[in-house]
């Protein structure tokens, strides 16, 4: 598992190669097994293929990148029913990213602002319930990024009481 984190790093430009819809699935499957406040599991996943859909992400995200990833997930999680909804969102993220990962796929954590969300809820035509706060674009890496090095970790950052 280190190695895998290791190796992961944010993706921003892909290969023009689709990501089959059973590979979207275990990776969504990920996140939904992540850790969620009091077991809730109050999340939802919206996967955008739609070429148009996503260069309208990409023009609300002020991203052009968005348009160009094979793939797009949108992580909501109802808000009426947790209290810990960024929380739970951040979560899932990551273990989306750390599956998407092991199936040699590249991820990026787009951050959404509240206008930004508000607006790509009301394209996807996503309840006002559910809180977003970033889209993740999925897709093959087109270049190799080094992984993360041992010799970067500061044992600094350590405070044993």
């Amino acid at each position: 598992m280190i190695q895998e984190i290791k190796n992961r790093r944010s993706i921003r430009q892909f290969k023009n190669e689709p990501v089959p819809d059973e590979t979207i699935k275990e990776i969504i499957k990920a996140a939904h097994f992540a850790p969620s406040g009091r077991g809730i599991r109050a999340w939802e996943f919206f996967v955008i293929k739609d070429n148009l859909t996503k260069k309208k992400i990409a023009e609300i995200g002020q991203q052009e990148f968005l348009a160009r990833a094979p793939v797009l997930i949108l992580p909501v999680v109802d808000k009426t029913k947790t209290n810990l909804a960024v929380q739970d969102l951040a979560l899932a993220s990551g273990y989306l990213f750390l599956a998407a990962q092991e199936q040699g796929l590249g991820t990026v954590w787009k951050n959404l602002n509240s206008e930004q969300a508000k607006m790509i809820k009301k394209l996807l035509e996503i309840p006002e319930n559910f809180l977003a706060i970033n889209i993740i674009p999925v897709g093959r890496p087109a270049k190799k990024i080094p992984p993360h090095q041992d010799k970067d970790f500061d044992e600094k950052i350590i405070h044993f009481r």
